[in-house]
C-alpha cells in the first residue's frame, strides 16, 4: 500500500508531462488497490468499534455507566492476584423502594442516576485514595478503596461519599433527601479470597442496616457473626415465648368461657409472663 502512494502522484506528473495511454494501466491498477485498502480498513474500523461497545455493554452498567456487577467481580479478583491491599465498600441506599413505590420507577431510575453521578465524581476527587465506583444491583453499590497508608484515611473517603449523598437532590421539583448504609472490609486483613471477602462485606453491611441509622458505617470486626447469631437467637427465643404466652392466653380464655364461671383471672397470665421471663433489658449477647 506504501509503495502504491508513494508512486501514485508520481504517475499523475508523469501523465500531466507527457499524456500517453501507456501510463493508465498503472494509474487505474493503484487507485483499484488504494480504494480496495480503504474500504477494507473502514470495515476494520467499524468492526473494532462494534467490538469496543460489546466489551463497553458486558462490563458497563446500562443505567447508570458506572462498572458493572462482573466488571467489580473481575476487578477485585484482579486485586487479589497481585497481592494488592484494598478495601472493599458495599453502600446500600436506604428506603429506596419507597421512592420507586411513590414516585415510580422512572423516578427512582433518575434518583440513581443522580446518585452515580455524585459518587462518581467523588471518587475521581476523593483527597488520598483511589477510588472506583460500581452498581451491582438495583439500590446497591459498591466501591474499591486503594493507596492508603491508614484506616482513618478509608474512614475519611468513606465519610466524603456519605456526605455527597446526604446533600439535597432536586429531581421534577422534588426535593430527595437520601441516607445509606455502608459495610467495608479490607483485603488481605480480614479475608484472603474474593468470596470471604465479600462475606465480610456484607456481615458490615447486614450490621450497618441493623444499626437503623444510627451508626452507618460499618467495619468487619471478627465478632460481628456471632454478635448477630446472638442477636437472631435472641429474637427467636423472644418470638417463641412470645407465641407460647399468645397460646397460653387463649387456652386460659377458652377455659374460662367454658366453665362460665368467674372471670378471667389476672394472677395466671403474670404467672405465664414470669415463665416467659420477656426482659429485652436483661440481654446481653454471650461472649
Amino acid at each position: 500500500m506504501i509503495l502504491s502512494l508513494l508512486q501514485f502522484p508520481q504517475q499523475i506528473i508523469n501523465i500531466i508531462k507527457a499524456p500517453v495511454l501507456a501510463g493508465l494501466p498503472g494509474v487505474f491498477s493503484n487507485i483499484l488497490i488504494i480504494i480496495t485498502i480503504t474500504l477494507i480498513y473502514m470495515n476494520q474500523r467499524r468492526t473494532n468499534e462494534a467490538h469496543r461497545k460489546l466489551r463497553d455493554q458486558a462490563v458497563t452498567d446500562s443505567l447508570t455507566g458506572l462498572q458493572n456487577r462482573f466488571a467489580c467481580r473481575f476487578y477485585s479478583q484482579q486485586l487479589i492476584d497481585k497481592k494488592e491491599q484494598f478495601t472493599l465498600v458495599f453502600m446500600d441506599l436506604s428506603n429506596f423502594k419507597g421512592i420507586n413505590d411513590m414516585m415510580g420507577r422512572s423516578t427512582g431510575d433518575r434518583v440513581l442516576q443522580a446518585v452515580a453521578e455524585r459518587w462518581k465524581s467523588t471518587a475521581e476527587t476523593a483527597t488520598g485514595t483511589e477510588n472506583l465506583i460500581g452498581r451491582v444491583s438495583g439500590n446497591e453499590f459498591v466501591l474499591f478503596i486503594r493507596g492508603y497508608k491508614t484506616q482513618d484515611e478509608v474512614e475519611q473517603t468513606i465519610r466524603q461519599f456519605r456526605s455527597e449523598l446526604e446533600k439535597t437532590l432536586t429531581i421534577n421539583d422534588i426535593d430527595f433527601h437520601l441516607q445509606a448504609s455502608f459495610g467495608y472490609a479490607e483485603y488481605p486483613t480480614d479475608a484472603t479470597t474474593r468470596d470471604a471477602l465479600v462475606t465480610c462485606v456484607d456481615v458490615a453491611l447486614n450490621e450497618a442496616k441493623r444499626s437503623g441509622g444510627t451508626k452507618t458505617i460499618v467495619r468487619f470486626m471478627p465478632g460481628i457473626p456471632k454478635l448477630l447469631a446472638d442477636i437472631q437467637l435472641y429474637t427467636n427465643r423472644f418470638a417463641s415465648k412470645a407465641i407460647d404466652f399468645l397460646n397460653s392466653f387463649v387456652n386460659a380464655g377458652r377455659e374460662q368461657i367454658l366453665q362460665k364461671s368467674k372471670p378471667l383471672q389476672s394472677d395466671h397470665f403474670l404467672d405465664v409472663l414470669k415463665e416467659v421471663q420477656i426482659d429485652e433489658g436483661n440481654y446481653a449477647p454471650s461472649g
